[in-house]
C-alpha cells in the first residue's frame, strides 16, 4: 500500500464496511443485552446495577430524539464506531508527521473482525475503543502544543469513559501507569496531576452517587458475583481465540509492533517515547486479561475485552520498520475476515434461515424477537389483556420494544436475571413481579431454563401467581426457542408444568423421557422441522413412575410420571432440524431442538 493507493484503499473499505454495518444496523433485532440498555434507559438515573450510565444515557437521548426503531438505538454506537477509524488516522499523524502513512493505520483498524461487529451493536464495547483512541489523541496534543486546555479536555474524556464500563477504569490505570513512568521527569506529569487528574475524577461521582444510594451493586456484580475466582484451566483456549478473532496476520502485526515498541531507547524522540507508552499500555493491558481470565467470568462471552489493546497496539505500526508484505496481508486478510463475519452474521439473522448449532449460539439472543411480539400481542387480544409478566430481563425488554400492545409489563426472578447481575436494577426499576391474584398473561421461555431449574422455577411461579394454566405455545426457528403461554390466578387453582424433555443421543442410538401428567394421555413421536413431516421411524414407549430421582422429589408421584422413549435404528435424516411432537388429546406440542451430531 503506497502513497495514493493507500488512501484510495482506506476510502474504499471505509465506505463498503460502513455501509455492511449500517445495514446491519437497521436491519438486524436488538441483542438481549441492547434491549436492556434501552430500557434501562427508560429510567434515567445516575448510573446502574451493572453497567454506569453512558450506554443508557445515549440510548435515552436518542429515544428522545427519533422515532423508535431498532437502528435508532443503535446510532450513537455506529457513529462512533464509523469515526474510531479517523481517530486512528489523526493518532498516526500525531506519532509519525506522515500523512500517507496514516491511511494504512486507518485501514488497520479495519482489519479486526470483532470490531466491525460490535460496531453495529448498541454496547459499551465500541465507546471503551474510542474513549482510549480519543484519549491517546487528545494526550498527543497536550504534550506536544503543552496548552492548558488540552489537559482540561483529556481530564473530561477520561471521566466520560469511566462511565462507559468498569473495564475503562483498567485502561486509565494501566495507561496512567506507562505515562507516569516514561515522562517522571517531563513537566507534562505536573499538568496531569493539576489539571486532568481533578478533570477526571469528577467521572465517578454519578457511579458513586447511585452505588452509595444502592449498597454498590455495580462493584458487587462486576468484581465478584460474575467471577468465580478460582483457577480455570478451560481458559488456555483464550490464546489460540485471540489469534482467531483478530485473524493471524493481524496478530502477529500486533506482536511485531510489541517487539519494535519495546526496543526504543530512552533516548529517543518525544515521539518515539510516546510509541513505547503505548505499546507498553497496550501490552499490560493484554496481560492482565490473559492472567486473570484463569480465575475470572467465563459464563459470557469476554474474548472481546482485550480489543483496546490491539487497537492500540496497530496504530503504533511503523510502515519503515515493518514488512510489506506482512503490512498488505494483515490488511487484506483482516478486512476480508471482517466483510465475511458481518455478511456471515448478516445470513445468520435472518428469521427465515435455519439454525445450525454454531450460528444458534451466537445469535440465539438476537433472534425471534419480531416473532414472540406478534404471537403475545395477538394473544393479549385474544385474551381481552393489556398487561403480560415475562419470565426473564430478555424477554421483558425485547416485548418492551417490540410489542404493540402492552400497557404494563413486568418479569419474575429468574436464573437468567442472577447469571446476567439484572437482578437488583430490574428491583430499582420496579419491575420485579410481586405475588398477586389478578388474571393476567405469562410468557415463559421454557427452553431458557436448564432441566434443574424447570420444575422448581413453575412451582415457585405457580404459588406466586396462584396458578398458572397453560392456555398456547410458541415454536421458533424449529424449536431453538419455546415459549408457554399461561393464564395466571386461574380458577380451579391449576399448576400447569409443561413436558419437561430429556433426551440423550449415543452411539446413534436415541433415548430419554418425557415428564408429563398422568391425566393427559401423550403420544411421542419424531418430528422433521424442516420438511414439517413426522417420521415414519417409530419409537419405543414405556411408562415409568417418578421413582427416587431428586429431580422429581418436590412431585406428586400420583400425578406425574415418565413416558420413556427410545430409537434404536440409525437416524438419516438432517440431525439439526428434529423434534419431538407431543400429541395430547386436545392439542399438540413440540420439544426443542434435538443436538444428534455427537
Amino acid at each position: 500500500l503506497k502513497n495514493i493507493t493507500a488512501k484510495t484503499y482506506f476510502l474504499f473499505t471505509y465506505i463498503l464496511v460502513g455501509s455492511v454495518q449500517i445495514y446491519a444496523a437497521f436491519n438486524h433485532q436488538l441483542f438481549g443485552d441492547e434491549a436492556f440498555y434501552w430500557l434501562e434507559s427508560q429510567w434515567l438515573s445516575w448510573s446502574y446495577s451493572e453497567v454506569p450510565g453512558w450506554t443508557p444515557w445515549t440510548l435515552a437521548f436518542i429515544d428522545w430524539l427519533l422515532p423508535n426503531h431498532q437502528f435508532s438505538v443503535r446510532i450513537p454506537n455506529l457513529m462512533a464506531a464509523l469515526s474510531i477509524p479517523w481517530l486512528g488516522i489523526f493518532i498516526s499523524r500525531a506519532l509519525s508527521n506522515e500523512k500517507n502513512h496514516s491511511w494504512l493505520i486507518g485501514a488497520l483498524l479495519m482489519a479486526l473482525p470483532i470490531l466491525g461487529v460490535a460496531g453495529t451493536l448498541a454496547v459499551p464495547d465500541v465507546w471503551l475503543v474510542f474513549f482510549s483512541l480519543l484519549a491517546v489523541w487528545v494526550l498527543l496534543q497536550a504534550i506536544g502544543k503543552n496548552h492548558t486546555y488540552l489537559f482540561i479536555i483529556l481530564g473530561l474524556v477520561l471521566a466520560l469513559g469511566i462511565n462507559v464500563h468498569l473495564r475503562f477504569w483498567l485502561v486509565i490505570l494501566v495507561t496512567s501507569g506507562a505515562v507516569f513512568w516514561r515522562f517522571r521527569s517531563h513537566h507534562v506529569v505536573l499538568k496531569l496531576l493539576k489539571f486532568t487528574l481533578p478533570m477526571m475524577l469528577l467521572g465517578f461521582i454519578p457511579v458513586l452517587i447511585f452505588n452509595l444510594q444502592h449498597d454498590f451493586p455495580l462493584l458487587s456484580f462486576q468484581l465478584k458475583d460474575r467471577h468465580p475466582w478460582e483457577f480455570q484451566p478451560s481458559h488456555l483456549s483464550f490464546f489460540l481465540t485471540q489469534v482467531v478473532i483478530t485473524t493471524p496476520w493481524v496478530f502477529y502485526l500486533c506482536l511485531t509492533n510489541f517487539k519494535s515498541g519495546v526496543m526504543i531507547n530512552a533516548g529517543s524522540s518525544t515521539q518515539q517515547l510516546l510509541i513505547k507508552t503505548i505499546v507498553w499500555a497496550a501490552t499490560v493491558h493484554w496481560l492482565v486479561y490473559a492472567i486473570l481470565g484463569f480465575f475470572s467470568d467465563t459464563l459470557r462471552l469476554n474474548i472481546h475485552w482485550t480489543l483496546v489493546s490491539y487497537v492500540l497496539l496497530l496504530v503504533t505500526t511503523n510502515q519503515s520498520n515493518t514488512s510489506a508484505r506482512l503490512l498488505r496481508w494483515a490488511v487484506v486478510t483482516g478486512v476480508t475476515a471482517n466483510l465475511w463475519l458481518l455478511f456471515t452474521l448478516n445470513h445468520w439473522l435472518q428469521e427465515q434461515t435455519p439454525q445450525s448449532q454454531l450460528s444458534d449460539r451466537i445469535t440465539h439472543n438476537a433472534t425471534g424477537w419480531h416473532q414472540l411480539a406478534q404471537h403475545t400481542d395477538a394473544l393479549l387480544i385474544k385474551e381481552n389483556q393489556q398487561s403480560l409478566i415475562t419470565d426473564h430481563f430478555m424477554s421483558l425488554a425485547q416485548l418492551k420494544f417490540y410489542s404493540q400492545q402492552i400497557n404494563h409489563i413486568k418479569a419474575l426472578p429468574h436464573p437468567l436475571n442472577t447469571k446476567h447481575g439484572r437482578d437488583k436494577q430490574l428491583q430499582i426499576m420496579d419491575l420485579i413481579q410481586a405475588e398477586s391474584d389478578v388474571p393476567q398473561l405469562l410468557v415463559v421461555e421454557h427452553s431458557a431454563l436448564k432441566l434443574t431449574e424447570v420444575i422448581g422455577f413453575y412451582q415457585s411461579t405457580c404459588k406466586k401467581l396462584h396458578g398458572i394454566q397453560l392456555i398456547d405455545s410458541l415454536d421458533i426457528n424449529h424449536g431453538t426457542k419455546r415459549y408457554h403461554y399461561f393464564n395466571t390466578a386461574s380458577r380451579n387453582g391449576a399448576c400447569d408444568i409443561p413436558p419437561i424433555v430429556y433426551y440423550q443421543f449415543s452411539n446413534q442410538l436415541l433415548s430419554g423421557w418425557v415428564l408429563h401428567d398422568k391425566t393427559q394421555p401423550l403420544a411421542i413421536s419424531l418430528f422433521d422441522a424442516t420438511h414439517q413431516t413426522k417420521l415414519d421411524t417409530k419409537l419405543k414407549l414405556s411408562t415409568q413412575p417418578l421413582g427416587t430421582n431428586p429431580l422429581f422429589q418436590s412431585l406428586n408421584p400420583d400425578q406425574y410420571q415418565l413416558l420413556e422413549f427410545s430409537l434404536d435404528e440409525q437416524i438419516t435424516q438432517d440431525k439439526d432440524t428434529l423434534q419431538l411432537q407431543l400429541d395430547y388429546a386436545n392439542h399438540r406440542l413440540y420439544s426443542q431442538r434435538l443436538i444428534l451430531n455427537h
